[in-house]
């Protein structure tokens, strides 16, 4: 029984994370670093389906290197990633710390998302519950980076 708990998780290579996810909170751990936990609890409403790509170039600025796509029942969130290199004094210790900000980027969903994929072109598709699939397109605004 799960008491209305949505819970799952998975693997994202390029990052070198795992990652689950508990309602509304991300739980990411970098498990070759075997770094701190990170936890990021910014959306308010359970997150359903989450996908981890790169974003299309010149959209965002150039530290973000990474994005995650979050879906709840109602809205679809970007949350953007950025990988900092920390170097210590022995060079050995070096550490990449991945700090997620969620994205003024949202849209509202008419449709229960049950899938979300990307390619290797840095297209995002989205599978719904009634058998629709559609792609993410975003842009950027006039003058301005989408943030």
């Amino acid at each position: 029984m799960n008491n209305g708990n949505i819970a799952f998780s998975g693997i994202y290579e390029p990052l070198d994370i795992v990652y689950c996810v508990n309602n509304n909170k991300i739980i990411i751990w970098n498990y070759k670093k075997q770094q701190d936990i990170i936890i990021f609890d910014k959306i308010t409403s359970p997150i359903i389906c989450l996908h981890f790509t790169q974003p299309k170039k010149e959209i965002f600025s150039d530290e973000i290197k990474y994005i995650a796509v979050a879906c709840t029942s109602n809205n679809l969130y970007i949350i953007l990633i950025t990988v900092e290199n920390q170097i210590y004094s022995d060079n050995i210790n070096n550490k990449n710390h991945i700090k997620l900000m969620l994205s003024n980027y949202s849209v509202g969903l008419s449709n229960t998302v049950n899938s979300i994929v990307s390619t290797g072109k840095r297209r995002i598709f989205i599978g719904s519950d009634n058998n629709n699939l559609f792609e993410l397109n975003y842009t950027v605004k006039i003058d301005n980076k989408i943030i």
